[in-house]
């Protein structure tokens, strides 16, 4: 199971049925293209679609799979301790910093969404605010501290 929201949910959804729908015919159009090209037994570009089907299959076959173990966050729930949902603000290592835990198909950095998955966010889960501990990450040890929980 993993934790996503109904806006990434619609997002993957979308890229499945573009992956089986335009992407199946434009690589059925290049593999029929090379074929028709002569001799098979040495046919780069038919060695090139036939592998591109396979990472097209494979990309479905993991779509589909998270789209049916998905479990849709409710981003307006309330919360007492962090986990999948919550947006908190710490003070870890005398620094402060945000962050909005999320599921992993959702996660990005750069916009301060944690996976609660990750190094991190796995430590961070739990917690409660005023909750005083040590987080330990591959780059070491922090001093940390749960300022609120949102």
């Amino acid at each position: 199971m993993s934790y996503i929201t109904q806006q990434k949910l619609d997002e993957l959804k979308e890229r499945l049925e573009y992956l089986k729908t335009e992407k199946r015919r434009e690589i059925s159009k290049k593999i029929g293209d090379a074929k028709a090209m002569g001799d098979i037994s040495e046919n780069a570009e038919l060695d090139v679609a036939n592998d591109e089907r396979g990472f097209n299959e494979q990309e479905i076959l993991k779509l589909e799979q998270t789209i049916k173990t998905a479990q849709i966050m409710d981003e307006g729930a309330k919360h007492t301790k962090i986990e999948v949902g919550a947006t908190i603000e710490i003070e870890m290592d005398g620094e402060h910093a945000a962050y909005h835990i999320v599921g992993i198909d959702d996660a990005d950095l750069e916009q301060n969404k944690i996976s609660n998955v990750s190094p991190l966010g796995r430590e961070l889960m739990g917690h409660k605010v005023g909750d005083e501990f040590e987080i330990k990450l591959p780059a070491g040890s922090f001093p940390t501290k749960i300022i609120s929980i949102k």
